[in-house]
């Protein structure tokens, strides 16, 4: 399905941007990155991206429109995730609802992101696969849950990193040749 070391090349090259943009907007206008508007705007520019990488590293790429349509879908579905977390938070007042409103929130968006890839771009994914991706995006989370309450400015940044990673992770444990033991 995918081209993996491409694809973690082009994850890994997204980072390092979002890295240096953040740096230079918390410079040129700190105040922006604080917002609710700040943090569902990185949530969709990392959905984006990441669906960006995705769709460059397919092996048999799809049209360029369905290509255009899945990031902007991914986009958009970032989007709301983050602006559906952020609204819970608001209604709930206990001060522990955020990691696992975090976690559900890592969920449901692998659950939608998965949807997409296979109705968007037409590729396979069952719902064991997309169980499996979904457990680990939410675990992914609250392995940088620690890292986020203590350094808030990557909040954002840190949390899409750990998605990332446990996502394409997890679809490559799933495309990943099986070589049976002793072999």
């Amino acid at each position: 399905m995918l081209d993996y070391p491409r694809h973690f090349g082009l994850l890994l090259a997204a980072a390092a941007g979002l890295v240096i943009a953040g740096r230079v907007a918390a410079v040129l206008a700190p105040a922006d990155l604080v917002g609710a508007g700040g943090i569902t705007t990185e949530f969709a520019v990392c959905g984006a991206l990441h669906a960006l990488a995705l769709a460059m590293s397919l092996k048999d790429r799809p049209s360029l429109g369905r290509q255009t349509a899945f990031v902007a879908v991914a986009a958009a579905s970032s989007l709301s995730t983050a602006a559906l977390s952020l609204a819970l938070l608001r209604r709930i007042a206990w001060p522990g609802a955020l990691l696992p409103i975090l976690m559900a929130a890592a969920a449901l968006g692998a659950w939608v992101y998965t949807a997409t890839i296979r109705g968007v771009l037409k590729r396979s994914a069952g719902p064991r696969s997309a169980a499996l991706i979904a457990s680990a995006c939410a675990a992914a989370v609250a392995a940088a849950y620690p890292l986020v309450r203590h350094f808030p400015r990557a909040f954002g940044l840190a949390l899409a990193m750990a998605w990332w990673l446990a996502f394409s992770g997890a679809l490559w444990a799933r495309d990943a040749p099986r070589t049976p033991p002793g072999k």
